[in-house]
């Protein structure tokens, strides 16, 4: 496995991380350590092992494993004697091993309500009636064609931000009377 020299910005499930940290206001050898602290969908902690001056911070492949899929804080602190300082904090993103997904897992929630939309436009083009879907865990009623065409459409630039790695930030979904 090759040695990262900083935390990364992403993280796949069920791979191995070895991640080297050197940091001249924190060596190793005054005694200084580290630990990683991960906290999203789970929370996984590491402690660095000293190699010379620098830290070593190794994410094993079954820790990584039982991470979900999805955003992540990050941060490192240093710790020398009861002396504890956080060096560090940021996100990262975990994505799921796509091995290990069982069929119909990994479908963006942005792909499924956009085939609900779908599928209850031409419901209620052809006479049908009120469509209510839920998606994980959350209803949409789909009153009109109006309302599933503004879905349609968010859910296309929701699709295409996620495509370009930038599908996280604040959802807003408003449905006209």
């Amino acid at each position: 496995m090759p040695t990262l020299t900083a935390v990364p910005d992403t993280i796949t499930a069920g791979d191995s991380y070895a991640i080297t940290l050197s940091l001249s206001d924190y060596p190793a050898t005054a005694g200084w350590s580290l630990s990683y602290a991960l906290a999203g969908a789970a929370v996984l902690t590491v402690t660095s092992t000293a190699s010379g001056a620098n830290h070593l911070l190794t994410l094993t492949a079954a820790q990584t494993a039982s991470l979900g899929a999805g955003l992540y804080q990050y941060r490192v602190r240093a710790a020398q004697g009861s002396t504890v300082e956080t060096v560090t904090t940021g996100t990262c993103t975990v994505v799921a091993d796509v091995g290990a997904l069982a069929a119909g897992e990994g479908v963006s929630y942005w792909q499924c309500l956009k085939d609900a939309a779908q599928d209850a436009l031409t419901t209620i083009l052809n006479g049908g009636a009120v469509q209510m879907v839920a998606i994980a865990g959350r209803q949409t009623m789909f009153r009109s064609p109006t309302d599933c065409l503004k879905v349609i459409a968010y859910c296309d630039q929701r699709l295409a931000a996620e495509r370009r790695g930038s599908g996280f930030g604040r959802v807003s979904v408003a449905f006209a009377r």
